[in-house]
């Protein structure tokens, strides 16, 4: 029983206080069972045999208390570095955060520049030409000539109306705001084109709209803004006399039904250095640049849940939207 508690006390000082003080106890037990042994009966088989033990029990606790001992210290090392790099990593993402939030804002303003910019570009043009026609008009009125006042009456209407089509677009970019209705999409054709038939001269359209579809659910301020920009895009290089081709077919797929219309000039081209961007504001290539109709067109469109795509070659521009039918 005695020599049971050596194992005890051994072992439990090997775990808690390290392998040195388990040594130390197993011989300094070793030294005090050498004493007995040699006071009552010096047997050494039997010496050996009670000392070897101990430090059999002592070194492995001693052992497995030191790599405790070791890895708590390194674990606890880890834990420090751990909440270090936490805390640089805190402090890292709120400043790429920061940046992130200047990189906006600077975004933000270059991008309100340039369309500020581009839009006093696009204003500019037709109220210089007001201004310029109004200058004419006072001139031959003061001179008596008003033979001609009819004429430049008209062609300020023609730049007014210009000018309220670019303020249109303009809002309508704010505004995503739906009003669906029940529209009878063939007269809403025929009023556009007799519009654009009062304001363009030789001016022709060849329609064929699919009389199976006449009423859809769509805004139709909206959309009427879409068929006008669309139409107006087909003509910035009018010819003499230029034909607008528009048709409009059902189409299935994956088994719901759209209405595809088709808006197209065989003598308009749209430059290839701006074909794959043409939906985006003030896109521009080599001289030609366009401005915010085409966007409005595209944002509209999505609006209504449909697409709109483009293609254009040597034979012509053909403008492709595709609308759900609800």
């Amino acid at each position: 029983m005695f020599y049971s508690g050596y194992f005890v006390i051994i072992s439990i000082a090997s775990i808690l206080l390290g392998l040195s003080y388990g040594l130390f106890l197993a011989l300094a037990a070793s030294v005090f069972i050498l004493y007995l042994g040699i006071s009552v009966s010096f047997n050494t088989l039997d010496l050996v045999y009670k000392i070897i033990p101990l430090f059999i029990i002592a070194l492995p606790s001693g052992v497995i208390s030191e790599y405790m001992a070791y890895y708590s210290i390194i674990r606890e090392n880890l834990k420090n570095e751990l909440e270090e790099k936490n805390l640089q990593l805190t402090k890292y993402i709120k400043e790429i955060d920061s940046l992130q939030k200047q990189l906006i804002e600077q975004e933000k303003r270059k991008i309100l520049e340039t369309f500020t910019e581009d839009m006093s570009h696009v204003l500019k043009n037709p109220l210089m030409s007001i201004g310029g026609i109004a200058d004419i008009l006072d001139r031959k009125i003061k001179e008596g000539k008003i033979e001609d006042i009819d004429k430049y009456i008209e062609r300020i209407k023609n730049e007014s109306k210009k000018l309220n089509v670019v303020l249109n677009n303009v809002l309508q970019i704010s505004d995503g705001k739906m009003v669906f209705e029940d529209l009878n999409i063939i007269a809403l054709f025929d009023g556009i084109i007799a519009d654009f038939k009062k304001r363009i001269k030789n001016l022709n359209f060849n329609v064929n709209m699919d009389g199976h579809v006449k009423f859809v659910k769509l805004d139709k301020k909206k959309f009427t803004v879409v068929i006008n920009n669309v139409i107006d895009s087909l003509l910035e290089t009018k010819k003499d006399s230029t034909t607008i081709y528009i048709q409009s077919y059902q189409k299935t797929i994956s088994n719901k039904k759209i209405l595809i219309i088709e808006i197209s000039n065989r003598q308009y081209v749209i430059p290839q250095a701006i074909l794959n961007n043409i939906f985006e504001p003030f896109v521009s290539g080599g001289s030609t640049k366009k401005g915010i109709a085409l966007p409005v067109v595209k944002n509209i469109i999505n609006l209504h849940g449909g697409t709109v795509d483009v293609e254009s070659d040597e034979n012509g521009t053909i403008f492709k939207i595709s609308l759900p039918i609800l």
